[in-house]
């Protein structure tokens, strides 16, 4: 009876050896696999600061060319996204870490809070380009306009000019009012006298 004891005793103690091994065992690696998730994360901080000023200016230099953003309104867009960037890269590093599976459920705003500062960009719409072809064009229409124009009124003084011309001479020649040709047929004549020559050409 007391020898069986003994077994017991010693296969106890074993069992509690090798289970305590296996617990050292498995917290070892436990702690080894924080450490490098620690160290890997500790380089992807490195990264961003390092990266981040690289990106702040190819940022600005974007904005700039692009939305013309200048002095003050400029850097404030790219302090915000640079913020807004650093926010979201610490939601995803807090839940790598620490087991945050609560974040899970505000990753949808956290990435909407992320593209927040891009929609809120306006680009400045740019004048209309116009070529030299459609300016010189458009410089011809102006001139024949105003040349139409002109035209025009020399014409009306003429008509006029000559209205008066032939009523002075049908008065002199004593054709009186009755044989006075009206202002319409004295108007529509020349355009009549032109057709007739293109007929006859």
């Amino acid at each position: 009876m007391l020898e069986v004891s003994a077994i017991l005793l010693i296969l106890l103690i074993e069992g509690i050896v090798i289970l305590l091994s296996i617990m050292l065992l498995v917290i070892v690696l436990r702690v080894r696999k924080d450490q490098q998730d620690r160290n890997s994360v500790r380089q992807l901080v490195s990264q961003i600061n390092h990266f981040s000023e690289v990106g702040m200016k190819e940022t600005a230099t974007y904005l700039h060319d692009i939305y013309e953003l200048e002095g003050s309104e400029l850097r404030q867009a790219v302090n915000e996204i640079d913020t807004r960037e650093r926010e979201f890269m610490q939601k995803i590093i807090n839940l790598f870490l620490h087991g945050e599976t609560s974040q899970l459920t505000v990753m949808n705003t956290a990435m909407t809070e992320l593209i927040e500062p891009y929609k809120n960009l306006r680009p400045k719409i740019p004048a209309p380009i116009v070529s030299d072809g459609e300016q010189s064009a458009l410089m011809k229409l102006e001139t024949m306009g105003a040349q139409n124009e002109k035209l025009t009124q020399e014409l009306k003084i003429t008509k006029d000019r000559m209205m008066s011309i032939i009523a002075r001479f049908y008065n002199r020649s004593g054709g009186g009012d009755d044989h006075r040709p009206v202002e319409q047929e004295v108007g529509d004549k020349p355009m009549v006298d032109v057709k007739k020559n293109q007929e006859a050409g």
